[in-house]
């Protein structure tokens, strides 16, 4: 192709003002994309601290704080440890509160929230790193999938931790189920004795229901009682929570 010099100045000086546009228009954006993270991140902060606030009561109306109870958690999981997140209510509050320790320490039922792999996943996690501590983080209303495996790891020597937030109730769903539709159907549940659960099927039982309870040290002994091929249920009696209003469930 041939070119008179004519052209190929127009082609620089197009190319060349296409170019400065889009700078210009690139660094107006930036700034603007620039001044949104920095409000995110304002207002990221501003919620941390309105949550560490909601995490100092102990108690709520009708039970143990779980934002209390998973602070207690987060202060005594070990660095090394394998959270698996198997819940509704209680697992989305608990990802604000307990922090996985490294990558790959965290598995829960994806985007999709298909509740009952908590004790499949343990037995996968416990098989891969037998001397690492794996911790199940249970709803009441999830356990009921899979608690029954903690037969399983007691006839294979497997010690992983259950920790079920029992609120009685499928919490996630009749947040906007009772609202909609004015009813309860289905998503009431009763303060069962998932602790005695796991002693028949071979683990240690633990209950979390008083003042008493809720200190760091309980927390260290329930840990450290899953040692030796024995697994820990430990069941925390916690009351009713709005920490997770106007969350979009589904």
């Amino acid at each position: 192709m041939n070119s008179t010099n004519h052209e190929v100045q127009l082609l620089f000086f197009f190319t060349f003002y296409l170019n400065i546009d889009l700078l210009n228009s690139f660094l107006k954006h930036g700034l603007l994309i620039q001044e949104w993270v920095l409000y995110l991140m304002k207002k990221e902060k501003e919620k941390n601290t309105e949550n560490l606030l909601k995490m100092k009561e102990a108690f709520v109306k009708d039970g143990i704080n779980p934002l209390f109870a998973l602070s207690l958690i987060n202060k005594v999981l070990p660095e090394n440890a394998i959270l698996i997140a198997d819940g509704g209510d209680f697992i989305g509050s608990a990802s604000y509160i307990v922090h996985p320790r490294g990558p790959l320490q965290w598995l829960d039922p994806g985007v999709f929230g298909t509740l009952g792999v908590g004790a499949g996943f343990a037995l996968g996690a416990k098989a891969v790193y037998p001397n690492r501590p794996v911790v199940i983080l249970y709803g009441d209303g999830s356990c009921g999938f899979s608690l029954m495996e903690f037969d399983t790891f007691s006839r294979h020597g497997l010690s992983v931790v259950a920790l079920i937030g029992n609120d009685a109730c499928w919490s996630q769903i009749a947040r906007e189920q009772v609202v909609t539709f004015h009813s309860s159907v289905a998503v009431d549940l009763e303060y069962r004795r998932y602790d005695n659960v796991g002693a028949a099927l071979g683990a240690r039982g633990a209950l979390i229901a008083n003042k008493q309870d809720l200190t760091v040290e309980r927390f260290e002994k329930i840990f450290a009682a899953a040692t030796n091929g024995i697994s820990v249920v430990a069941n925390i009696i916690i009351g009713k929570s709005d920490f997770r209003d106007g969350s979009i469930c589904v």
